[in-house]
């Protein structure tokens, strides 16, 4: 089964962590793909 998440912020917009931040996290949480 595939886990996405279709709605991500990063510190380009109004989010918290930087787009290498949200990689690794991504990973961490066993994610396929995010958007």
């Amino acid at each position: 089964m595939n886990t996405i998440d279709l709605h991500v912020h990063s510190t380009i917009s109004d989010g918290t962590m930087t787009p290498k931040e949200l990689v690794f996290y991504a990973k961490e949480k066993g994610l396929t793909a995010f958007a």
